[in-house]
Order: structure tokens, then C-alpha cells, then sequence
């Protein structure tokens, strides 16, 4: 889960913000939330994300995902991750 260009991560043991740098305004992250991001980040397949929270956490699978994606959700809505690249289009796949 990549970060969009021009948003970045402050991550301490405890806490964290992320700043955006189009707006200029700082995001405060609860403990649970600087985790969640950091594991989002540091980790590309998403079972390893969710099993490092289900660890640090102490809670059921369900629990990890629902909280991941909660997370991820918030980041989308506020213009924070990277939008994937568009497939270029090959032959003739130009017709549709």
C-alpha cells in the first residue's frame, strides 16, 4: 500500500503523524493507528500485515483485516494513497 507523492509518515514506537503536503496539515495517528501503518507500509503482501497486528494486538484474523482495511479506507478518503497506474492499452484492445 503505497503513499500517494508528497504524503509522509513521522512513525515512533508510540504514535505518529503523517503529513500532506498539498494541504500543509498534519494527521495525528493513535498508537494503533501508527502500527497499522507502518506494517501496511513495510509490508507489500497484506497476510503478513495482518498476522504482524494479529500478534502485536493479541486479536482474531477478522479483527486484523477489519481494522487494516479501516485504516486504508480513511487513507484513501482523505487523497493519502497512490491511485494505480491505468494498464496501457495493447492492440486491439484500443476499440473498447
Amino acid at each position: 500500500m503505497p503513499l500517494r507523492s508528497g504524503a509522509h509518515p513521522v512513525l515512533t514506537g508510540t504514535a505518529g503523524a503523517l503529513l500532506d503536503e498539498r494541504s500543509g496539515r498534519w494527521l495525528q495517528l493513535t498508537e494503533t493507528a501508527a502500527v497499522t501503518l507502518r506494517l501496511l507500509l513495510d509490508h507489500a503482501e497484506r497476510g503478513t500485515a495482518v498476522h504482524g497486528y494479529m500478534h502485536r494486538f493479541g486479536v482474531p484474523r477478522e479483527v486484523a483485516e477489519r481494522d487494516l482495511s479501516e485504516v486504508e479506507r480513511a487513507l484513501a478518503d482523505g487523497g493519502l494513497l497512490q491511485r494505480p497506474r491505468p494498464r496501457p492499452r495493447i492492440g486491439w484492445e484500443w476499440w473498447r
